[in-house]
């Protein structure tokens, strides 16, 4: 890289190409300029430096919640600040106001649950280890070209360093945090899941053991989400991982469902691919979607998106559409899952959009 960063965020651009943006070179040096990654070399995007954007002030260099807006250009939110940032040529900013509440910074999470739609939660104030964490939660709509920031219910505790993650369903996975900064004061054990279509947020089963700053949060491709580690530097130091199973893997009785099973296809593929794939274990379809695989750290997911597939069973056979935009749909590695009419996902298959060969299987 052109600059030392500790802390910095890196996102797949549309064109496979990784924008590096923030971080720091030491206390008090926060690095202002993104850098473009693309087979082995750099290229700094000199103008789109912005101080207001990852400044020292509220933390705002520490792995600024960038993602790939519909139209292409990358949005972004520091601390409570919301902006735009262009990576063609040398680049540039466009700063496009602020968040309701100052407290969201580095210690809020945050993921893209819907192409242009973001989901960011919890928090604390920047720097102040004795303040209260928030339950606040947000949706921030890009998918006009501008942000529309949209409040929601509060979450059921407060959350310092929680995570959020997306499901198969496309609704938000909710773990972890505490009610103070990475201290070991009304840790948030209890999960919650937040409803994409109603927005309201429900309780589902408390976790072991607590999960603070340095935990982590993923989709596994049997639908299942593993969250681990956690607390260190701090009260704990967990060399460990719990498996959190959703409802939707279960009936009624409380016992595992049957699922569908989706058949081998060829996992390598560009986009807008039409493929009819067989299916077993299932009467009829009733939902195909896309998980792009998670890249967590900090309360941040880079890598999650969700996209609802289009598909026509023919048979014992369904025919998806795999997607179609690579701005929604960045290239990198997915999961597709097959939902029965009774709204139990298949496990996954993974494949490839322009990505490294994936073996099939």
């Amino acid at each position: 890289m052109t600059f030392a960063r500790w802390y910095p965020t890196t996102i797949t651009l549309p064109n496979g190409e990784t924008l590096i943006h923030g971080g720091r070179d030491q206390p008090g040096q926060p690095m202002h300029t993104p850098e473009i990654f693309v087979n082995g070399t750099v290229r700094p995007l000199w103008n789109a430096a912005n101080e207001a954007i990852t400044s020292d002030a509220e933390g705002k260099w520490y792995y600024p919640r960038d993602f790939v807006a519909p139209n292409g250009r990358v949005f972004g939110m520091s601390g409570n600040q919301m902006y735009f940032l262009d990576w063609a040529g040398n680049g540039g900013t466009q700063l496009a106001g602020n968040l309701p509440d100052k407290t969201r910074s580095h210690t809020s999470t945050a993921v893209m649950y819907r192409p242009g739609k973001v989901f960011q939660a919890g928090g604390t104030s920047y720097g102040d280890t004795q303040a209260l964490g928030s339950q606040q939660a947000v949706s921030v709509d890009v998918t006009s070209g501008w942000p529309q920031v949209t409040p929601l219910p509060d979450m059921r505790r407060r959350r310092v360093w929680a995570n959020s993650t997306v499901l198969p369903t496309g609704n938000v996975f909710v773990s972890g945090g505490s009610a103070y900064e990475n201290k070991l004061i009304d840790p948030a054990l209890m999960a919650e899941m937040w409803s994409a279509d109603t927005h309201q947020f429900r309780d589902l089963r408390p976790a072991a053991l607590a999960r603070m700053y340095h935990s982590i949060s993923l989709l596994l491709k049997d639908g299942s989400v593993l969250t681990g580690g956690g607390g260190a530097p701090g009260p704990l130091t967990n060399l460990n991982a719990e498996i959190y199973y959703p409802p939707y893997l279960f009936d009624g009785n409380g016992n595992f469902a049957p699922r569908p099973v989706l058949g081998n296809f060829n996992p390598n593929m560009g986009y807008g691919t039409v493929q009819e794939i067989p299916f077993s274990n299932a009467v009829g379809i009733s939902r195909v979607t896309f998980v792009r695989l998670g890249s967590v750290t900090h309360s941040f997911d880079t890598g999650q998106r969700f996209i609802e597939g289009g598909f026509q069973q023919v048979g014992n056979r369904v025919r998806i559409t795999f997607p179609l935009s690579r701005n929604n749909a960045p290239p990198g590695f997915y999961y597709v899952f097959i939902f029965n009419k009774l709204g139990v996902p298949s496990v996954a298959k993974i494949f490839g959009l322009e990505a490294a060969p994936v073996p099939a299987g």
